[in-house]
């Protein structure tokens, strides 16, 4: 039992993971005019990669898959935050407060 809900909160951390991973795609793009922020957000995005690649072999060290459902709804969620904010006028603003708040929670 306690296997199965590590699994489980294993699987979430991993979807997590993934949004980040969208939404920096997509994020790092709009940082064109600020070559250092954009620089610490494309390191930042590899060390996201590198974290979901520990998630998953985690996952698979013990005799499990990830949940494709979950990786699915994780990435259309990073989708859908990095185009959430490409409708303001202050939408580097809003990125940062996306990839703030993605990360603390």
């Amino acid at each position: 039992m306690a296997k199965n809900i590590l699994v489980s909160w294993l699987n979430d951390a991993y979807a997590m993971e993934q949004a980040q991973i969208k939404m920096l795609n997509r994020f790092i793009n709009d940082f064109d005019d600020y070559p250092l922020i954009q620089e610490v957000l494309t390191d930042h995005l590899e060390e996201t990669k590198a974290q979901a690649n520990s998630i998953k072999e985690c996952v698979e060290n013990m005799d499990e898959n990830v949940s494709t459902t979950k990786s699915i709804l994780g990435n259309m969620m990073g989708t859908l935050q990095g185009a959430s904010t490409s409708a303001y006028e202050d939408e580097i603003v809003k990125d940062m407060i996306m990839i703030h708040a993605g990360e603390q929670f």
